[in-house]
């Protein structure tokens, strides 16, 4: 659909509108941040002046509050190209500024609070330092600092850490705080909605009167038991995951075992002791349902809450074309991530295999099929279970080394190896990846992923094919490590974060 030609008088009303729109932003700005204040502490925020500044930045360039508002009114792809390429609007040119209007006046005074649950102790910035700047890539190690913390704990960082960034979106009066603080009381009160994980939201239920936004930390793709938070409540308008399952209309559909659906999956012999959901989940409660936790968090952040020291050894991968010295300091660099045709690893499962029986067997089985391969196919240069290395940094650099990296599943669905593996530059291959969402979504088969069957039962027939194709593999490995690269970016986190807030708040 083309945009038709403006009239003279039509373009004037839309710079006056465009004007008025900016004058909003301008005085909202000055009264609300400068004069009112409407957060009591922001006074003595060290980071306001700077989330000030970026707001003002935002007031000078009206075309991304009008873009935001064409994105809400469901403009295609294609008419938000032209409209940003000349600058003439769709036919709908009332309804788009008032939206953006409104986007500006809701955005601003939406007082919009993180609170993580004080589990995650403050790291002073010269621990932080000291860690950051250890030469990890080459092989040493951070010590003496306990950086490790439990990985749920950065679903919630990861929104905490977009203080300085929801600005620049149209949300200036987001904060974050721990719900130990001093001032975690009054800021609980004064919110309008809250962030923050499905454990705090009874608590946080009885100090305010705000809206919830649940980030789920369960390891399951299933969405969590109703009684555990309530999603049916109407007070909560948004329930947030790091992996889902797809279509969401399978968390009714199938077989559920201690509120997961992938033990009967990956072992049908569990089925009599499963039921369905009862009652099961409205349609209204799973529009609820977003996939917006990113994973990537813990991966780009390793000293931040929730991640782990030796994902230091992979912060290279975050830069195209990185480079690092070779194992045992002697050679020339090597590019971090090798291209496939230069691996030596063509199938690799690496891993163990759990106490939990059930885990063990489907575990058993993908190491199981590996080997299978590769008694049919000799030539095959293959790791079936579990291969002990001497150091994280060495079991990094066989992962480099693999070009498909099976991994099973967990205690959920996804694993912490999903991750490991996209960012070493290897082929994910997932059972049942189709059935998966993440984000950004490393499980769509044929783009990021292999799918394979639950029991691994296809595993030669899927990929076998793409070992004789390799520039086809090349480029499921090449998206899924671009889009990790992509969503480590705060600030595309920021933008997703505020069009969702735009359409439940």
């Amino acid at each position: 659909m083309s945009f038709p030609e403006l009239s003279y008088a039509t373009t004037g009303r839309l710079f006056l509108a465009a004007l008025s729109t900016w004058v909003v932003l301008k005085i909202t700005i000055h009264h609300q941040f400068l004069q009112e204040c409407v957060w009591s502490h922001c006074r003595l925020s060290p980071s306001f002046s700077v989330q000030e500044n970026e707001l003002l930045d935002l007031q000078k360039n009206a075309t991304v509050v009008l873009g935001k508002a064409v994105n809400l009114h469901g403009s295609s792809p294609a008419n938000r190209s032209a409209w940003h390429r000349t600058g003439r609007l769709p036919p709908n040119v009332e309804k788009i500024l008032d939206a953006a209007k409104k986007a500006v006046s809701m955005g601003t005074k939406r007082r919009v609070l993180v609170v993580e649950d004080g589990e995650c102790k403050y790291r002073p910035p010269k621990v932080v330092r000291h860690c950051a700047t250890l030469d990890t890539a080459y092989g040493h190690q951070c010590s003496g600092w306990g950086f490790d913390s439990h990985y749920h704990h950065g679903y919630v960082a990861a929104f905490r850490a977009l203080e300085q960034h929801m600005a620049r979106v149209g949300v200036p009066n987001y904060r974050a705080v721990r719900f130990d603080s001093e001032k975690a009381p009054k800021m609980i009160g004064d919110a309008e909605v809250i962030i923050t994980s499905a454990a705090m939201v009874p608590k946080l239920l009885e100090m305010s009167q705000a809206q919830f936004v649940v980030v789920e930390r369960a390891d399951s793709a299933s969405v969590v038991e109703d009684n555990f938070y309530g999603i049916n409540n109407p007070r909560v308008i948004a329930v947030l995951k790091h992996t889902s399952l797809h279509p969401l209309s399978r968390n009714n559909d199938d077989l559920l075992l201690h509120g997961r659906h992938h033990y009967v999956q990956i072992d049908p012999s569990l089925a009599p002791s499963a039921r369905k959901r009862a009652p099961p989940f409205s349609p209204a409660a799973l529009r609820k349902v977003h996939v917006m936790v990113p994973q990537v968090f813990r991966f780009r952040n390793p000293t931040e809450c929730g991640g782990k020291r030796h994902y230091l050894h992979l912060a290279p991968a975050f830069q195209p074309n990185a480079t690092i010295a070779p194992a045992g300091g002697n050679g020339t660099a090597q590019l971090f991530i090798r291209p496939l045709a230069n691996r030596s690893i063509d199938i690799a499962f690496l891993g163990g295999f759990q106490n939990h029986e059930s885990l063990k067997k489907h575990r058993s089985k993908a190491a199981a099929a590996i080997r299978a391969v590769a008694s049919r196919h000799p030539r095959l240069n293959v790791v079936a279970g579990f291969k002990k290395t001497e150091t994280v940094a060495e079991f990094y650099e066989l992962l480099r080394d693999v070009k498909f990296f099976v991994s099973p599943y967990g205690y959920g669905e996804f694993a912490n190896k999903d991750y490991e593996a996209v960012l070493s530059g290897c082929v994910l291959v997932k059972p049942l990846a189709h059935q998966l969402t993440a984000f950004p979504n490393i499980y769509k088969p044929g783009v990021s992923a292999v799918s394979v069957a639950g029991d691994f039962s296809d595993l030669g027939r899927v990929v076998l094919p793409l070992l004789k194709s390799l520039p086809k593999a090349q480029a499921i490995a090449d998206s899924a490590l671009g889009q990790l690269r992509k969503f480590s970016h705060p600030g595309i986190l920021a933008e997703h974060l505020s069009m969702l807030l735009d359409e439940v708040a």
